[in-house]
């Protein structure tokens, strides 16, 4: 299955929109002396919105799908805003932590802390962004590459098989779980 096939499927029950960069770079690339390269273009994108939320669902590779939400991230006593970089801890990881040259805040979780290793939070704010519900809905999401909080929003990189047997409900339900936590974190307006 292409990657547009796949938006496509998703696109069918999620409405949305489906964004292909390359048609996009290419059409900007027909102007003269626009000094773009089209080599820069990327797998297509769908553009959802949902529960109120700009989401974007983007194949950065055709085997890594992002979930993306464009929503406000929680403030924290001491630095602005919050980031966060949940990914899978290495032996590395792990052997640092124990020594004592590598901190990383916890989630509250067995689970996920013995699977993950948490960055750019203090426990404090870990222990504020981690509530049980977000807890839960992040070992329903599990496995994943990374979940992360930044300038950008909210996103989830999940390794994928289109070829093998990731299909495009399992994405719609992966969109779902991602929403939950999402819900829970992001500061109310």
């Amino acid at each position: 299955m292409e990657t547009r096939d796949f938006l496509m499927a998703i696109q069918k029950e999620l409405s949305g929109q489906i964004v292909d960069e390359a048609e996009v770079m290419l059409s900007a690339a027909c102007r003269p002396n626009n000094g773009m390269d089209e080599t820069l273009a990327s797998e297509p994108h769908i553009n959802i919105t949902h529960r109120g939320l700009v989401t974007k669902i983007d194949f950065i590779i055709r085997q890594d799908l992002k979930f993306r939400v464009y929503a406000p991230r929680p403030l924290t006593s001491q630095s602005g805003h919050a980031f966060l970089d949940l990914r899978p801890s290495s032996i590395v990881d792990r052997l640092l932590g124990r020594l004592g040259i590598l901190w990383a805040a916890r989630t509250g979780d067995p689970e996920l802390d013995e699977t993950y290793f948490l960055t750019n939070l203090s426990q404090e704010m870990a222990d504020q962004i981690f509530s049980p519900g977000v807890r839960e809905g992040l070992r329903r999401l599990n496995p994943f590459a990374e979940f992360s909080l930044n300038d950008q929003g909210y996103s989830l990189l999940k390794g994928v098989d289109i070829d093998g047997g990731y299909r495009p409900a399992t994405a719609i339900r992966g969109f779902y779980l991602f929403i939950d936590p999402v819900g829970l974190i992001r500061p109310r307006e």
